[in-house]
């Protein structure tokens, strides 16, 4: 029996600089996951060598990790039922670093089986979200 909600509000606004001019606004609000648990970390030491991420359930339905550092972060994920795939994020510029984000909104389906999180250079900091 969930006994959290994870709540996703997001937008996505595509903004033409030369004309000012939106070309696409987005706002998503109140996306929820009827969750268990959820893990928190503001400032995670991701290592060079990899940081295998805990999944006390086993799956995790919400995933996000923002890149905090100077350094980029790969992340290695396997989705359910999938083979292990990475994206790469980069580090901060203009006040933000890369970021991932899965969001399902039920524990029916999808979510993630394994993360483990790698630092390019040195270890480098990292925001992480999960909710199961």
């Amino acid at each position: 029996m969930p006994n959290l909600n994870s709540i996703l509000g997001i937008s996505l606004v595509a903004v033409n600089v030369a004309q000012n001019q939106t070309t696409a606004n987005i706002s998503l609000q109140g996306i929820t996951l009827p969750s268990t648990e959820c893990f928190y970390n503001q400032f995670m030491q991701v290592l060079t060598t990899g940081s295998a991420v805990t999944l006390p359930s086993g799956k995790a339905f919400a995933v996000y990790v923002r890149n905090q550092g100077a350094n980029n972060i790969t992340v290695t994920y396997t989705p359910t039922g999938g083979s292990s795939a990475s994206a790469v994020l980069t580090p901060v510029t203009g006040g933000f670093g890369g970021v991932f984000m899965l969001f399902e909104t039920a524990e029916a389906a999808g979510g993630i089986t394994a993360l483990t999180l790698t630092a390019a250079v040195a270890t480098t900091p990292a925001e992480v979200f999960l909710a199961w």
